[in-house]
């Protein structure tokens, strides 16, 4: 598994950020101005504030009653959402809204706690706050209807800007297996773009069904891996198994494979290990990452990839890399980056996400240097 990077350090960030406000915005059943507040969004181009939000995005209320004109039905939408909410959990409800629902007044709509709402569209999901941590699980018929009425990921999910937002985030590989392209393609009457995978279940947690940082985007191998289970894995956003936890190979029935040897794929196997003195709770997580989506049983698919680096590291050993670097070394910073020019793939961790393999091409020539210093 490799990082990718959140919103926060991504060079496009404020455009990420304030498309996802505006798309949010779009399809919740919340005031723009309790998705907003006071901030100026800029999508495409124009400056969008709380006040001409529906007029300029041309949001349309879900409540459909022919006899309300266009704002009482947005007003019903908000109040089904709060009566939705406190129905389902009234802990729930006492986070997202500061006032009760008024039993004498029952079309009076409850203020909104801004500051609340925006931690849960907001909030790292290795890292909550107490108060968000003992927040319930909401499963079965009451999770379905927290996310047709409220968090509306379906209705997210199948907005126009999906892809735009995607593009912004620019994942090229899933980060969870490190070997599906992910790239988002939106010219032209196709598009195609990655899945978002709910770190924390939206079947479990609809409340962070629409979380910017609860939607890592991957592959659909690896989405249907994970499915709604909870799993104590590493975080894409923040997490990583990096120069750490190590995939290499380890030897079954022969040894011919470490010159690359044709036909020697039945001679070793690839496992996971940690080569470092590292954390143990980022060991416990690698591993359990590598079981849930298979990945060590999928790079044991990757064989004849592996078989090539060894060929070309037999032919271009230590002594001719060194000297091909002395006698080109103008065009290349270190040895490393001739290393790559021999793989077509980068050895810098910055880079794995870059293209597929990324990482595991790091981890073999890590092995395969060590093998030679010995």
């Amino acid at each position: 598994m490799i990082r990718i990077k959140p919103y926060m350090e991504h060079p496009e960030g404020k455009k990420i950020r304030d498309l996802y406000l505006y798309m949010i915005a779009k399809v919740m059943p919340f005031r723009p101005e309790d998705i907003l507040g006071t901030d100026v969004i800029i999508v495409e181009g124009e400056e969008i504030r709380a006040e001409n939000f529906i007029e300029q995005s041309g949001k349309r209320p879900c409540s459909d009653d022919e006899h309300m004109d266009k704002n009482q039905r947005f007003e019903a939408d908000y109040l089904i959402a709060a009566r939705t909410v406190y129905r389902v959990d009234q802990k729930l409800y006492d986070f997202i809204y500061d006032e009760k629902l008024d039993e004498e007044n029952p079309g009076k709509i409850p203020k909104v706690n801004q500051e609340n709402l925006h931690r849960l569209l907001f909030s790292r999901m290795d890292y909550l706050d107490q108060d968000i941590k003992e927040l319930p699980k909401i499963q079965g018929d009451d999770a379905k209807l927290l996310l047709n009425l409220v968090f509306r990921y379906k209705a997210f999910s199948r907005s126009a800007y999906i892809s735009k937002l995607s593009g912004y985030m620019d994942v090229k590989v899933c980060p969870y297996c490190n070997r599906s392209y992910t790239v988002t393609l939106s010219k032209g009457k196709g598009k195609s773009r990655p899945q978002f995978d709910h770190f924390k279940s939206k079947m479990k947690y609809p409340y962070f069904a629409l979380s910017l940082l609860n939607l890592i985007p991957c592959c659909g191998l690896c989405n249907q891996a994970k499915l709604e289970r909870e799993n104590n894995i590493l975080y894409p956003y923040f997490d990583e198994m990096g120069t750490d936890i190590l995939f290499r190979t380890q030897i079954e029935n022969g040894i011919r494979y470490l010159t690359g040897a044709e036909q020697t794929e039945d001679e070793f196997s690839v496992v996971l290990e940690a080569v470092n003195d590292v954390d143990t709770d980022i060991v416990i997580r690698s591993v359990q990452s590598d079981q849930v989506f298979h990945l060590t049983e999928l790079y044991n698919e990757h064989k004849d990839y592996i078989l090539k680096m060894f060929s070309k590291r037999y032919i271009f050993n230590d002594s001719y890399l060194k000297m091909l670097y002395q006698i080109f070394g103008g065009l290349f910073s270190s040895e490393d980056e001739l290393k790559s020019t021999l793989y077509l793939m980068s050895l810098n961790k910055n880079e794995w996400g870059k293209r597929p393999l990324g990482k595991l091409t790091h981890d073999i020539d890590s092995e395969i240097s060590e093998l030679i210093s010995k």
